[in-house]
């Protein structure tokens, strides 16, 4: 393994206010992307942002200084191995903290060269001022190298600006072009356009005939496509850079699917890549603005009814039977939409604002337990531990115990201000299969066993 030392502690102000109306639960984000090295090796490119509004700032003779820490962590998943432990500071420094034009994102990326396998990536970011308020991503990830001739899409980074250049030395820069990356992948307000790059392997005659067409799609999470654009190519080189945009500020607020795929001469899909991202309007031109009403001016009001069930359906663990019920009893998707707002609005945190912090927070962590436990035929957020992060959030600490030939895989959760300090238990019961299955917790209303040890014996 390899850091690519021209891409350390290199941050971009990106000119869009990606947190702006949101509330401020966002902190940190993070997004991660794989590209193939033509040595044989993974590239490995690690994402993040921060608002500098959020940052602690100190005065000082040009003007105001702050710094954020970035942690990155690469284990094995073979053997527990350390492959990567990097420490990144990066300083901000700004004329006037008043100046709101001063103070937008950073954003920035590292990049690691990694041998075929399976990893773990770990991203702590904090501000160096106050290192005890930070965010986590925690993933683990395949790194395939070399396919052997199969054709391959790489992962899709989302971008917030796509440019040409030559500056070779520059953090962003691959294949004659400068790629900004948005981890939140966030757009709509000040960010019309949803930018993407990707690369293609394997581009052979044989994989896709003496032609082929690259389609990209943007689609709702009910598999509709709202968006297409088809490009044509002649099969030549092997291998491929591509990015593209689309609009999609008039799309309304919620999730969506950016679409990739290749399809042969013979018209049949030879390979596809897929990758989410969220838009945000603060209201929607499909429907007449009323500001004495906030379910009007919410993104609820033009909502398409299959986004208002989707999110019924992940908000099973704060919805009671009863709730469920009456839900299930409405007749009209206006009355759902109505429902599902009334909700969010009777627990939310900031009542003068027109965002719902607390739904905002909560389907924060919907999105990274299924980013964080997929497991095999489940959602993240379904799995026990996918279920657990939901409710309770990040846990302060986790303890995690490798397969051994005297113990199966384990890992230990510990909170330390809910229900003034406990843990959760979760064991890989079935070795070698990535199923953890909660056996204990001290919560309330939490399966517990106190002899929960005893099924970590592998016989």
């Amino acid at each position: 393994m390899k850091i690519s030392q021209i891409l350390i502690s290199i941050l971009f102000l990106v000119f869009f206010h990606g947190n702006d109306g949101i509330g401020q639960e966002v902190y940190f984000s993070f997004d991660y992307a794989l590209f193939r090295d033509p040595g044989g090796e993974s590239i490995l490119e690690v994402y993040y942002s921060v608002p500098q509004k959020l940052l602690k700032y100190e005065k000082t003779s040009s003007g105001f200084e702050a710094a954020i820490k970035v942690d990155v962590k690469i284990t094995s998943k073979l053997d527990g191995a350390e492959i990567a432990s990097n420490v990144y500071r990066s300083p901000s420094i700004v004329r006037d903290t008043a100046d709101k034009n001063s103070m937008q994102n950073l954003v920035g990326q590292v990049n690691y060269f990694l041998k075929p396998g399976t990893y773990s990536l770990t991203i702590k970011g904090s501000d160096f001022a106050n290192e005890e308020k930070f965010d986590l991503f925690e993933t683990d990830f395949i790194a395939a190298g070399n396919s052997g001739g199969l054709l391959e899409i790489s992962d899709i980074e989302l971008s917030s600006s796509i440019t040409k250049s030559d500056n070779t030395t520059s953090t962003f820069y691959k294949n004659t072009l400068e790629v900004i990356p948005i981890p939140s992948g966030l757009f709509g307000k000040n960010m019309a356009d949803m930018q993407f790059y990707l690369e293609f392997y394997e581009l052979t005659a044989a994989n896709v005939g003496d032609k082929y067409s690259i389609r990209y799609s943007v689609l709702n999470l009910n598999r509709d496509t709202l968006n297409s654009v088809v490009k044509n190519f002649t099969t030549k080189a092997t291998s491929k850079a591509d990015y593209g945009k689309f609009k999609v500020d008039t799309l309304p607020s919620g999730s969506f699917v950016l679409s990739a795929a290749v399809i042969g001469s013979d018209g049949a899909v030879k390979a596809e890549q897929e990758k989410k991202f969220y838009v945000f309007t603060k209201s929607s031109t499909a429907v007449e603005q009323n500001k004495s009403d906030g379910f009007l001016t919410s993104e609820y009001a033009a909502m398409p009814i299959e986004q208002v069930d989707d999110e019924f359906e992940k908000m099973e663990y704060v919805l009671s039977d009863k709730q469920s019920d009456y839900y299930e009893e409405l007749k009209t998707p206006e009355d759902k939409r109505k429902f599902i707002y009334n909700f969010w609005k009777a627990r939310d945190d900031k009542p003068g604002t027109p965002a719902l912090e607390s739904k905002i927070a909560y389907f924060k962590r919907v999105n990274e337990a299924n980013q964080r436990f997929e497991e095999s035929f489940k959602e993240g957020w379904k799995s026990d531990r996918g279920r657990i992060f939901v409710l309770y959030g990040k846990p302060d600490d986790i303890e995690r115990y490798p397969f051994e030939t005297s113990t199966k895989s384990y890992e230990i959760w510990k909170y330390d201000a809910v229900e003034g300090g406990g843990e959760c238990d979760f064991v890989e019961l079935q070795p070698m299969t990535g199923v953890y299955w909660l056996v204990n917790s001290t919560f309330r209303g939490e399966l517990q066993n106190q002899n929960w040890r005893e099924q970590l014996n592998p016989k």
